[in-house]
């Protein structure tokens, strides 16, 4: 029964975290094509602070991170929901969020503690359970025969 529900609850955090990162990738991507101003603009010009803010303010403007950015979360996005590389996208989401906690450090409302943490936290977890193995996309090729014993497919997919 333990395990049955173990499986369910990373289903759903996997899940839920995929479709949040989805969501604001495909937001900023719409957005940057109706208004044609990059989505981190002004975020990292007007929006950061802290230690930090200096180093975060120089990259406003910069097509590359901002392409990073958007293209990151809504590949993170999919390859969650898919269940695809799940192990691969939870590293890319957890760098992700540990960029935003910096850019705006330290925390509003908490000394050290925001929900950018929470988010890492979670793809600790879901890298560490092999969450793509269950209802995911990482069953499947990891089923491949020619992939079998490859050190380094399981390592990208846990």
């Amino acid at each position: 029964m333990a395990e049955g529900f173990r499986k369910y609850a990373v289903l759903a955090l996997r899940l839920s975290l995929g479709w949040i990162f989805l969501w604001a990738g495909a937001e900023k991507i719409y957005l940057e094509i109706t208004t044609g101003q990059l989505a981190t603009a002004g975020y990292l010009q007007f929006a950061v602070r802290g230690p930090f803010a200096e180093f975060f303010q120089s990259l406003s403007g910069n097509v590359i991170v901002d392409a990073l950015l958007v293209w990151g979360l809504t590949l993170v996005g999919i390859s969650l929901i898919t269940g695809l590389f799940v192990r691969m996208s939870s590293v890319a989401g957890a760098l992700i969020m540990l960029s935003m906690y910096l850019s705006a450090f330290p925390p509003e409302h908490n000394p050290l503690m925001d929900e950018h943490i929470a988010y890492i936290v979670s793809f600790a977890v879901l890298a560490s359970f092999k969450a793509g193995r269950f209802a995911g996309l990482d069953q499947i090729v990891t089923g491949v025969k020619s992939l079998r014993g490859r050190p380094w497919i399981t390592r990208i997919l846990g």
